[in-house]
């Protein structure tokens, strides 16, 4: 379904999160946070979990993984992941690659490690620290989509195209929107953007599995590593790097 839009915040757990959970369950909004595994906190995780939302990895220090060696990208995910799973017993299967940066490398070394590589679609640019400029490109980027949906979608009514085709036909947009957002930089004025742009065309919020029809946390035939061996090699190597 093409109604769905997914929104995800980046860089977690941070002073920001507080604010933005708060925001989620005011509005009944479910959404995704990709944390790092560095900033990960147990009682902040269980509450994601909890309210309904779903963890992904953002990698343990957001280096640009381009420039990273297969091994140290390994460790990066496996520490996060181990560091996840300790604070609410979930590994998470979706990664979004600091600063968007993913190559076919990197994608292969993370579907290696039984994850799925995820950036986004529109870019709030929150970062910048305007919140009226993110809450217009939010405004934007739900705009010029549902433009595009519809064009695309008559397009395919009048070629007699079938549902399947059309949907491929929407491409990143076809089985939903994926907003990307910060917890540190979040403010409210770009989600109540979000929500009256959202909802004035009648489309709806879900979390990141939902949008792409994939499990959102891998299951036990998935995890071939024992906990205490990478949980030993997590502890070594932060000692190292900090």
């Amino acid at each position: 379904r093409s109604d769905m839009l997914a929104l995800t915040f980046d860089d977690g757990v941070n002073e920001g999160t507080d604010r933005v959970l708060r925001f989620l369950r005011r509005n009944n909004i479910k959404a995704t946070f990709f944390v790092l595994g560095q900033n990960v906190d147990a009682g902040t995780l269980r509450r994601m979990v909890k309210e309904g939302h779903v963890i992904g990895s953002h990698s343990w220090s957001h280096p640009s993984f381009t420039g990273l060696g297969d091994g140290d990208m390994r460790w990066q995910l496996q520490a996060t992941e181990d560091a996840i799973y300790r604070a609410c017993r979930r590994r998470p299967r979706f990664f979004r690659p600091p600063f968007g940066d993913a190559d076919g490398r990197v994608v292969e070394v993370v579907r290696d490690e039984g994850m799925v590589t995820v950036n986004w679609s529109v870019d709030s640019n929150d970062w910048h620290g305007d919140p009226y400029a993110a809450a217009s490109n939010i405004r934007g980027g739900i705009a010029g989509w549902w433009r595009r949906r519809k064009s695309q979608r008559w397009a395919a009514r009048l070629n007699r195209t079938s549902t399947h085709t059309g949907k491929a036909a929407l491409g990143r947009g076809g089985t939903g929107h994926i907003f990307l957002q910060h917890d540190a930089y979040f403010h409210e004025m770009a989600g109540e953007a979000a929500i009256e742009a959202a909802r004035a065309r009648g489309l709806r919020f879900v979390t990141l599995d939902e949008c792409l029809g994939q499990r959102p946390y891998k299951n036990w035939r998935e995890v071939e590593r024992e906990e205490g061996p990478r949980t030993t090699a997590t502890r070594t190597r932060s000692t190292t790097t900090s």
